[in-house]
């Protein structure tokens, strides 16, 4: 990946495009995220469904029924970016935009060590570094890592509490200012 200086904004972000291996990392690492989330602990199914962006499944029409149904599941905005870069000591900003959210509720994980940071909008880590905020105007909920750190690098995923559980991901990159 090769970054210049003059596209890192004031905020320490920095927008990519998806590298190569990400996939195949997902896939290590989901084995454990699948058992934490079947443990009932984020919610109480696991999803199948790991590696990007997930969208709403709508339900199967039956005969004389209509093609618009009255519901709708939530689901990702493709617009999300899935790479950030962030600048050592600055606040880093991950996003995750929900469309159609209802009554279930967005939780941010951290990958690395499978770790609930937050849950809609309550916190469940001591570092307080780590905050999120929901931008209803957009439907965004943002992660903010203040003063962020190399070790923040990572995948980090963006959840919504459906059955089962749909997941978007998102990778930190961090580099010296």
């Amino acid at each position: 990946m090769h970054l210049q200086q003059d596209n890192i904004t004031s905020g320490g972000i920095q927008h990519h495009q998806p590298f190569d291996g990400y996939k195949s990392f997902l896939d290590t690492s989901t084995a454990h995220l699948r058992a934490y989330v079947a443990s009932g602990s984020v919610a109480s199914a696991s999803s199948s469904q790991f590696g990007g962006a997930h969208h709403s499944q709508q339900p199967q029409q039956g005969p004389g029924q209509s093609s618009q149904s009255k519901w709708e599941e939530p689901y990702f905005d493709d617009t999300t970016p899935t790479n950030v870069t962030g600048l050592v000591g600055k606040s880093a900003y991950l996003s995750c935009r929900v469309k159609n959210l209802g009554n279930k509720t967005v939780s941010w994980i951290r990958h690395r060590d499978i770790h609930i940071l937050t849950v809609g909008g309550y916190t469940y880590t001591s570092d307080q570094r780590f905050q999120a905020t929901h931008h209803k105007n957009i439907d965004d909920w943002t992660l903010q890592i203040k003063w962020a750190q190399k070790r923040d690098a990572g995948i980090y995923e963006c959840q919504i509490s459906t059955q089962p559980v749909r997941s978007f991901f998102v990778t930190l990159s961090v580099v010296a200012s």
